[in-house]
């Protein structure tokens, strides 16, 4: 029996990876395996051709240079930790405001300061939500009144636009889910389990299923 080689295992892998679609889910008999051994022989070769230019390249170099590039290569791993915790953060801090906004917006919107505003940001400066002036529901704007912050009348349209809204807002994620990201559907936990069991599911950690479920 033939043995392949790391170069051509990977070219076979590679091949085979490329042949299955990106935009529909993977059945149980198309995921593929992490093979753990040939990861390692690959990174293994990589990381010495990378030791070996780095050695003809830092030979024409002065010493502060080569020392500099000595620093930058050691803390390339602290640097992607902290690029990776920072988008969290700002990404997790995204998905709250949107949140607050998607919410409030189904009882009214802001009238003063921007309509993007959830009733918190909208209500900081009033003594408490019940006096924010600043807040319209639907039922006020339809009925010509200023905003209060007080509920007087109107709960018969209050609650005809709450069930609009929590419609259409549903409607709109499944059909983003349908159309660009089937694998955002669901919460994702046993997809990641199966990931961390190592096998291959093409396009679940990609992009367009963060932004999908991000939204």
């Amino acid at each position: 029996m033939k043995l392949l080689s790391i170069r051509d295992r990977f070219l076979l892998t590679r091949s085979a990876v490329s042949r299955a679609p990106l935009n529909k889910p993977i059945n149980a008999t198309s995921f593929e395996t992490v093979d753990w051994e040939f990861g390692a022989e690959r990174d293994r070769l990589l990381r010495e051709a990378l030791q070996r230019s780095r050695q003809i390249r830092h030979r024409s170099r002065s010493k502060w240079k080569r020392v500099a590039l000595d620093f930058i290569n050691a803390g390339q791993g602290w640097l992607v930790f902290l690029m990776v915790g920072f988008f969290t953060g700002l990404l997790a801090g995204m998905i709250q405001v949107a949140r607050e906004w998607a919410f409030d917006l189904k009882f009214g919107y802001c009238s003063v300061g921007g309509f993007w505003n959830s009733r918190k940001e909208c209500c900081r400066i009033s003594r408490d939500e019940d006096s924010c002036w600043q807040w319209r529901t639907w039922s006020e704007t339809l009925r010509g009144v200023g905003g209060s912050g007080r509920r007087v009348g109107g709960y018969g349209l209050d609650y005809l636009f709450y069930m609009m809204w929590a419609t259409l807002l549903g409607v709109f994620a499944a059909w983003l889910v349908a159309v660009f990201a089937p694998f955002a559907a669901g919460s994702g936990i046993p997809e990641i389990k199966t990931i961390l069991g190592g096998f291959v599911m093409k396009g679940y950690l990609g992009g367009r299923t963060l932004l999908i479920k991000s939204v």
